[in-house]
C-alpha cells in the first residue's frame, strides 16, 4: 500500500540533478531487529523527503517510509522507541552498513524477511515523542532476490561455525562474504 505524500511540498523537496552514487564494499555489517512499532513522526518523513532529494531519487514510499521507486538505489526508514533514557551514541553510526530484519531481539522467526544491506545515510533522534523515538535512513541498492529469510543468515553462520549476533558491528571477513553471498546480484564499486 502506497502512502501518496507526493501532494505535500513540505515533504517532497524538488529533486536536483541526480548525483553519482559510490557503493563501497562494506568493511564491517551490523544485524539490526526491526521491529519498529507504529508509524514514522512527520519531522522524521521531512528528512526522508530532503535525502531523496539530495540523492536525486523520486520520493515515493510506503507507510513504512520505505522507497517505492524503480530506480536503482531506494531509502529506507528503520526506527524505535528508546526505553529507560536516550543515549546519544548512535547504536548504528553513518557510513556504516546495516541488514535489516524484521523481528525482535528476543524472538526472531526462521521466516522472518530479510533486508539487504543498507548504507546508513543519516540518523535522527525525535525527542518531541515519548518515549524518544531514534530513525536511521538507509540507502539500500535494490536487488532481484526477494526470498531472503533469517533463515538464510542462520544456514550461512552455521557452515561458519558461528550464530548471528545482533547490533554488534561483524568485522570478520568470512562472515561479510557469507552475509553479501544473499544478495549476488548487488555489486560493488570498490
Amino acid at each position: 500500500m502506497s502512502v501518496s505524500l507526493h501532494d505535500e511540498q513540505a515533504l517532497a523537496p524538488a529533486p536536483g540533478p541526480a548525483p553519482i552514487i559510490t557503493w563501497r564494499r562494506p568493511a564491517g555489517i551490523f544485524l539490526a531487529a526491526m521491529d519498529s512499532p507504529g508509524s514514522p513522526s512527520q519531522p522524521a518523513l521531512e528528512i526522508l523527503g530532503e535525502l531523496h532529494a539530495e540523492e536525486g531519487l523520486d520520493f515515493d514510499v510506503d507507510s513504512r517510509g520505505n522507497s517505492l521507486g524503480s530506480s536503482e538505489f531506494g531509502l529506507n526508514m528503520m526506527w524505535w522507541d528508546e526505553k529507560g533514557g536516550l543515549s546519544e551514541v548512535w547504536k548504528y553510526p553513518r557510513g556504516r552498513y546495516v541488514i535489516g530484519v524484521e523481528s525482535t531481539r528476543k524472538r526472531t522467526a526462521a521466516a522472518a524477511k530479510v533486508t539487504p544491506p543498507g548504507f546508513v545515510r543519516h540518523s535522527y533522534t525525535d525527542h518531541t515523542a515519548n518515549p524518544p523515538r531514534i530513525y536511521y535512513y538507509l540507502l539500500v541498492r535494490r536487488s532481484l532476490t526477494t526470498s531472503v529469510t533469517y533463515q538464510d543468515i542462520q544456514r550461512r553462520f552455521t557452515d561458519l561455525g558461528a550464530k548471528p549476533e545482533w547490533d554488534a558491528c561483524l568485522w570478520v571477513q568470512s562472515k561479510i562474504d557469507a552475509l553479501l553471498g544473499l544478495w549476488p546480484d548487488i555489486t560493488y564499486d570498490e
